[in-house]
């Protein structure tokens, strides 16, 4: 597997350390979920995910399989890095979002006025 050094994940949104990557990893893929020895030897590449997590990945960074299996220059065409999405939301976004959705219905009211409260005060700023 390719090397992904810290500047690789700090570019895609990503935890530098192993440990966050692994509670990262697990929340977003509950069904492939990994220990951290498997991710600092992913991340040192002294091993290889299998197919799926290999897919999990490729998605959540935003390039190709391939890629992330060859790194650059490899298959003429088919390791080439995906564009990062323009308006991509960084992690601490969707893990927000991800708890805001497990709260009750009136706990989401009432975070929602408190979200509208401090977006009119910083206009009034």
């Amino acid at each position: 597997m390719r090397y992904l050094s810290p500047e690789d994940m700090r570019e895609r949104g990503l935890p530098p350390s192993p440990g966050a990557l692994v509670r990262d990893f697990n929340d977003r893929f509950p069904d492939l979920r990994v220990s951290p020895q498997a991710v600092r030897k992913w991340l040192g590449a002294e091993a290889m995910p299998d197919q799926a997590k290999v897919k999990a990945l490729s998605s959540w960074l935003e390039v190709s399989p391939q890629w992330l299996r060859y790194g650059d220059g490899a298959g003429e065409g088919h390791a080439v890095r995906q564009p990062l999405a323009k308006y991509r939301v960084v992690l601490s976004e969707r893990e927000l979002l991800r708890r805001y959705r497990r709260l009750r219905s009136d706990q989401q009211r009432a975070l929602a006025e408190i979200i509208i409260a401090l977006a009119e005060a910083n206009r009034a700023d």
